[in-house]
């Protein structure tokens, strides 16, 4: 191991950071890490990252106010850290980060893994990459040419989490600042608004049709015109749901072609 090296936590759940914190004090090649700041969102990395000037960067990809990719955008590919993405995301776009020799931890990550992470780390450290800024533009050139979405989502289960299979979701419901994701007769907790967790799918596979909900299209079983221009769904598992006014138009465009 390198000298002590700082560190910076980025992750919107505080789970999430205590588990990695406590995890890099116990794993081998840990214990030479110091970290010295952990945030919560985009804003609050983007700060961090400019007062402290650390070492590496764990980043989660997906956060409240902009994701991990508008962190480095905003900081700037030259003044950025190392950076470990800590991901959710599929193995395409994975793939898509070791392209760029970035190294990753995939949700939900152990301590083997992490040590692996850790030795490469110290590995490219010692060894500085010339081309690394060149390859984290291009990724984030990719990234916003051709959007991926999540094919997974962190759900609560009790006191802890699980990733649900975006395919296997029925229709998700406002619920206050949360949302309710209904899944094949079970339904489970995301702790995010269902504007910003729709806004985060894919439109290909799910539409918006009222204020309070979101269904998967291949869900659909049955659509019927309604009162005032409205409509009237069904979907496989039996659920009846009304549109609003608002999304007509986009119901309209996606689902009828009109």
């Amino acid at each position: 191991m390198l000298a002590e090296l700082t560190a910076i936590i980025v992750d919107d759940e505080p789970v999430a950071r205590d588990l990695l914190r406590s995890m890099l004090a116990t794993v081998e090649g840990g214990g030479g890490i110091h970290v010295v700041a952990e945030c919560r969102d985009a804003s609050e990395a983007i700060r961090a990252i400019r007062e402290h000037a650390p070492d590496v960067v764990f980043l989660d990809v997906e956060m409240p106010g902009g994701d991990g990719f508008g962190v480095i955008e905003a900081v700037g590919a030259a003044s950025m850290p190392a950076v470990v993405f800590v991901t959710a995301y599929d193995h395409y776009a994975i793939r898509a980060f070791e392209v760029v020799a970035t190294d990753y931890l995939l949700k939900p990550f152990d301590e083997e893994r992490l040590e692996n992470t850790l030795a490469r780390l110290v590995s490219r450290l010692r060894q500085p990459d010339e081309g690394e800024e060149r390859r984290i533009l291009h990724l984030l050139e990719e990234l916003r040419t051709h959007r991926r979405y999540p094919t997974r989502l962190a759900v609560e289960v009790g006191d802890h989490r699980i990733f649900l299979p975006t395919e296997r979701i029925d229709w998700i419901e406002a619920k206050g600042k949360h949302s309710l994701v209904h899944a094949r007769e079970k339904t489970y907790v995301v702790r995010e608004g269902l504007t910003a967790l729709t806004e985060r799918l894919d439109p290909a596979e799910f539409i918006r049709i009222h204020r309070s909900s979101t269904v998967r299209i291949d869900r659909i079983r049955e659509m019927h015109r309604w009162f005032r221009g409205n409509y009237h769904f069904v979907l496989a598992d039996g659920t009846e749901l009304d549109s609003g006014s608002t999304y007509r138009k986009a119901i309209e465009e996606t689902l009828l072609g009109e």
